[in-house]
């Protein structure tokens, strides 16, 4: 009898605690609205991400948000859920108290930012991106016009006295963000995108072009493809039978190549790991023993806007 007592006692016991939760959720008692997150949220000024806000309350009317400037976008609200994002900023840094209410519930302020910012580079308006090397801030602009992303794809070797330069100041984009950047002192020294999958540009049409971004000292050669490579030199000195296009600076400087010259001159828009070859192979050959500093950034295959 006492073991069967004490199961008894469990049961109720257990019915007790069933009927203690049922009256979870109701919406009697003091009004809450709970929010997360509610940290302060800061967007730069071309940044396109949404920010996801939970919302929770008793009230049985629901929740709401205050008026938003026209730069704050809502792109869903449900029952639970808010989503946010913002437009480009091309003027000064910005701010919005968001306000969410319920009923009498004490109001939450979430306070949202947004960097300063000029207007979007020419360079990241465009369509059909084969990229190779991006920032991560830059990457935000061109996300949904990608059509090939090598950037996982590839081994950057360095070979010959090639050494890690020191880099200074921002990226080619005005961001805090790193590139590639080689220095070294006395002969020749190489570099390259050694390509770990087949890499295939055939999808390249004579409207693309090729960008890439540099600035250092001395004389470069950059070499696309592994047949019949395409051969660009930035300095003061012809290399490889190939003539400068423009001398090189301590500045970033944006050039386009046009694959239509490309594909003129010869160039084959394929890559196979059987040769193993580069993507894109870098170097300079110097004499001199002088030290020189190679800057490289935004390196992509694109579609500019018309």
């Amino acid at each position: 009898m006492k073991k069967i007592f004490l199961l008894m006692m469990c049961m109720a016991g257990i019915c007790v605690s069933c009927g203690d939760n049922s009256d979870e959720g109701n919406t009697s008692g003091d009004p809450v609205l709970v929010v997360s997150p509610t940290r302060d949220i800061t967007f730069n000024a071309i940044d396109n991400n949404e920010v996801l806000f939970t919302v929770t309350t008793n009230v049985a009317e629901g929740w709401d948000i205050e008026e938003v400037p026209d730069w704050i976008i809502v792109t869903a609200k449900t029952e639970r859920n808010l989503k946010i994002k913002v437009t480009e900023n091309t003027q000064e840094e910005r701010t919005h108290d968001l306000v969410f209410t319920a009923g009498t519930a004490a109001p939450v302020h979430v306070k949202i930012s947004q960097q300063s910012g000029g207007t979007t580079p020419a360079s990241l308006k465009g369509s059909d991106y084969y990229i190779i090397y991006l920032d991560k801030e830059s990457d935000v602009m061109v996300k949904d016009k990608i059509t090939a992303d090598y950037r996982n794809q590839y081994e950057f070797q360095v070979w010959n006295g090639y050494d890690g330069g020191a880099r200074e100041g921002m990226n080619s984009y005005g961001k805090d963000q790193i590139w590639t950047c080689l220095s070294w002192k006395g002969s020749w020294c190489g570099a390259g995108f050694l390509a770990k999958v087949d890499v295939d540009w055939s999808g390249l049409t004579r409207d693309h072009v090729f960008h890439f971004a540099i600035k250092g000292s001395g004389t470069h050669i950059i070499r696309l493809g592994a047949v019949d490579q395409y051969k660009i030199v930035i300095g003061d000195r012809a290399m490889d039978e190939t003539e400068p296009i423009a001398p090189l600076t301590d500045e970033w400087v944006e050039y386009e190549i046009p694959v239509a010259d490309m594909l003129d001159a010869g160039w084959t828009p394929y890559v196979s790991t059987e040769t193993p070859a580069n993507m894109i192979s870098i170097g300079t050959d110097v004499s001199d023993n002088q030290n020189f500093i190679l800057n490289l950034d935004a390196l992509f295959f694109y579609i500019p806007e018309k």
